[in-house]
């Protein structure tokens, strides 16, 4: 579990059990009531909307002009670094290899059978543990 998980969940129950507390010794607590609130929206954030994981299925048309694809693997540091790095940008579709076998396959012919990851695919462009510069540039290319 990486060490921003152990924080957020560390975080939510410490937020719940001060509430709980509260609480037991004062039924009537607003405080203890927006404590245990605000733990359990903690779980709710840290669990659904934290830890989200883009997918979109293969296809050849997300290599339009101006837009990258990135293929990219849960147990991979540098894949979830440019995750939280372009996650919000339209111009990017993420593609998860565990779930998609056309895209493994991808990633397999162009780093010799190995199915290493990141792999960013623009238009003009295929870049294997790309930085998030190396990404824009290519990006930039593609149009």
């Amino acid at each position: 579990m990486r060490m921003t998980n152990l924080l957020q969940l560390a975080a939510a129950l410490l937020f719940t059990a001060s509430g709980v507390i509260r609480l037991a010794t004062d039924p009537g607590s607003v405080l203890g009531w927006l404590f245990v609130v605000l733990g359990i929206l903690s779980f709710v954030l840290a669990f659904f909307v934290l830890n989200r994981k883009p997918h979109t299925p293969w296809s050849d048309d997300l290599l339009a002009p101006g837009r990258a694809v990135v293929l990219w693997q849960d147990d991979c540091p540098r894949s979830r670094a440019l995750m939280r790095r372009f996650n919000t940008d339209g111009r990017f579709a993420f593609i998860d290899v565990d779930r998609d076998e056309t895209a493994a396959a991808k990633v397999r012919a162009l780093m010799d059978g190995a199915l290493a990851t990141p792999v960013v695919l623009t238009r003009n462009a295929q870049l294997a543990n790309p930085t998030a510069n190396d990404v824009m540039c290519a990006l930039k290319d593609s149009r």
